[in-house]
């Protein structure tokens, strides 16, 4: 059911990313273009958070849940996207060897 919603979700996008400025050509006012832009990264932010607690049928927080929070401080703060990824890992490698 996961990967049928996945599915669902990046076709609804594809089709706002497409269809929407096909349709109304140049006449597109700034708000939905903002909204355009925002769509993609709020809906995978959702599936990230999603998947990291939970497992399908109820929440699981677990030492991933540490490793998102770090990675997203750091994501916030401009940091680069190599420092995100070894730093989120870390963090839940720490948290999984000491618990």
């Amino acid at each position: 059911m996961t990967w049928l919603a996945v599915a669902l979700l990046a076709g609804v996008c594809v089709v706002m990313r497409v269809a929407v400025p096909l349709g109304l050509g140049d006449r597109r006012p700034a708000w939905l273009e903002r909204a355009l832009a925002a769509a993609m990264p709020a809906l995978l932010a959702a599936l990230v958070v999603s998947g990291t607690v939970s497992d399908g049928q109820r929440l699981d927080l677990d030492p991933r849940l540490a490793g998102v929070a770090v990675g997203a401080a750091i994501a916030f703060a401009r940091g680069p996207l190599l420092l995100v990824v070894f730093a989120a890992t870390g963090v839940t490698a720490l948290i999984r060897a000491v618990t």
